[in-house]
This record gives structure tokens, C-alpha cells and sequence, in this order.
């Protein structure tokens, strides 16, 4: 499937392979030593918002690892993502000022966060010269071009104890659109990180899908639940049911490219990608088009793009 290790490097998945390449072997063990630093301040944070009597919920890195990945080396993370109830962003903000972190001096205003964003940015920098970045979420996304509603989020969240720490988890569900929405906005063209994280998902735990694709239809988000489910039988031999993804059927023209985009990657891989900053921004733009369920959405996705994300599109 990979012919090549920069390949496993696009898609963050250099720790897959580490046994066989001594300098994979390296980053497993820097990647170990920041997540097991990343780890222990999640805790720290966890504590003191317990402590307040504030719920967080830990999203994407710290929640798989936690519940997903047996190799703590397995899965990077950069950051620790958490969930807030909107009614308690400015507690969560103050709380975490007490702990040391503050907003970074070159980046926006709050209330810019607040307005063009889903989550506010803080970081501190630690003894182990690491900077850690925490961004307190109140959404799972940008209220562009439309806002995603899981009314039900907060009464189906999970508990899970982690040496004696009590530490709250959204739901299965809810985690896949947590992923599902950062794939579409964040992800490199075709990469395979988030598409992992819902295959292992998918293999370890049982899925409501009726409430996956009740949700998916009420939030435009056929075409990407579509597409990550059939990469995931596709690219790691989920035994997904072939009923279960047809489910989420975009149309022909969508389902058609997305296979064919999906197919291609796994038989020539994605060192095209790599290789050409053109034809990667081509791929970028064509992919986000079709993973938008109504092509009015992309439009006013692109329309309504803060300046300074325009601008990272044009420096990826």
C-alpha cells in the first residue's frame, strides 16, 4: 500500500512501520515522549477543571489514545483538544490563565475567536522545552458555511477510568463526526490519519448508524461520511458492510469520483501529492468540492474563508 516512507510521513502514520526502519525508530520515540507529555498535562487540566466543576470532553489525540491506541507512539498529536459547553468557554478561558496559559501575543483578539472561530487558542511553555498548545472547543466546527447541530452531544457522553483518573468521552458516534468534520476542513489531499482513526473505531466498538445517518443527512454530511467509510474498507480492510456505507450514497457523479480518487491512492499511492504543490492544491480544492454534499456550500465555504486561512491554503 506504501511504497515508500515519506509516504507514511504524509500520512502521519510513521509509527505503523517503526520496527523497520531504525530512523522511524527515532520518531516513535520522540512522538512517545510528546504524547506522554501531552498526556500528563491533559490530566493536570482534567483535574482542575473537575476541581471547578466543569466538564471537558478531550477530542481527537488525547481521546483516541486514551480509548483506541494501545501504543501510546501509534497516534501523534500536536495539541490537546478539548470540548466546552459554549455557557462555559469564559470559565474554561480563566481557568486555564491560572494554569499558566495565556493567549499567544501574535495571534487574534478573543472575541475574533469567538466570531470567526469554534475554539480558542492558549499556550504555555514547559520545563521539558516543549510549548504545549491547548485549543478549548465549544463546537466540533466552524459555523461555516453552516452551522453543524448534535443536539444531543452533552446527554450521550461516556466515562472511562484511566489509572483511578475519571476522564469524560464523547459518545462513538459523536467522536466519528468530531473526525469526520476536522477531516474535511484540515486534512491533507487524501490523507489517511483521520481515516484510521475512524477504521479502529469502527472495529472496536459497536455503531449506532441510525443515529450516524440521521445526523449526517440533517448536517450535509453524506458525501464525507461516504467517503471515509469506504477509504476505511478500502485502505485498512474494514469489514464494513458494503449496505452500511451505501447507506450514505451521495449520487453517481459524487460516489463515482470519490471511489475513483479512493482506488487510484491506494493502487499508485499519493507521491504525486508530494511531489507537486500544484497538483496537491488541484487535488485539495477537487476533494473539498465533492466532500460538501450541496456544491452552493463550497461555494460560500470559499466565499466566507477568514483572510488568514485563505492564506495558509496558498502556503500548504
Amino acid at each position: 500500500m506504501f511504497k515508500h516512507i515519506s509516504e507514511l510521513e504524509y500520512h502521519e502514520l510513521a509509527g505503523l512501520l517503526y520496527k523497520n526502519s531504525k530512523a522511524l525508530e527515532q520518531r516513535r520515540q520522540k512522538t512517545l515522549l510528546i504524547n506522554t507529555l501531552l498526556l500528563s498535562q491533559f490530566f493536570k487540566i482534567n483535574k482542575g477543571f473537575q476541581e471547578h466543576g466543569i466538564t471537558i470532553l478531550p477530542i481527537k489525540g488525547v481521546s483516541l489514545l486514551l480509548s483506541i491506541y494501545k501504543d501510546m507512539a501509534s497516534r501523534p498529536m500536536n495539541d490537546i483538544d478539548l470540548l466546552i459547553e459554549q455557557k462555559n468557554v469564559d470559565r474554561g478561558v480563566a481557568i486555564l490563565k491560572d494554569m499558566g496559559y495565556r493567549l499567544d501575543e501574535y495571534a487574534f483578539s478573543e472575541d475574533y475567536y469567538y466570531l470567526n472561530y469554534c475554539h480558542i487558542p492558549l499556550f504555555k511553555e514547559a520545563d521539558e522545552g516543549l510549548t504545549y498548545t491547548v485549543e478549548l472547543h465549544w463546537s466540533l466546527a466552524v459555523p461555516r458555511p453552516y452551522k453543524i447541530a448534535l443536539p444531543l452531544l452533552w446527554t450521550r457522553i461516556r466515562s472511562i477510568t484511566v489509572d483511578d483518573k475519571n476522564v469524560k468521552l464523547l459518545s462513538h458516534e459523536d467522536d466519528i463526526f468530531s473526525l469526520l468534520l476536522h477531516l474535511r476542513r484540515f486534512d491533507k489531499p487524501l490523507s489517511l490519519k483521520y481515516i484510521l482513526d475512524i477504521s479502529e473505531i469502527l472495529k472496536k466498538y459497536r455503531i449506532d448508524w441510525d443515529y450516524i445517518y440521521k445526523h449526517s443527512r440533517s448536517n450535509r454530511l453524506i458525501s464525507l461520511a461516504y467517503y471515509a467509510l469506504f477509504a476505511a474498507k478500502v485502505f485498512f480492510n474494514n469489514d464494513i458492510k458494503d449496505e452500511t456505507i451505501n447507506r450514505f450514497y451521495p449520487g453517481f457523479i459524487r460516489a463515482s469520483l470519490l471511489k475513483y480518487l479512493v482506488n487510484r491512492a491506494s493502487s499508485y499511492g499519493v507521491s504525486r501529492l508530494q511531489r507537486s504543490i500544484v497538483f496537491r492544491k488541484i487535488a485539495y480544492v477537487f476533494l473539498r468540492f465533492l466532500l460538501y454534499d450541496r456544491a452552493l456550500d463550497f461555494i460560500k465555504f470559499v466565499l466566507i474563508m477568514p483572510k488568514e486561512e485563505f492564506c495558509r491554503f496558498f502556503t500548504y
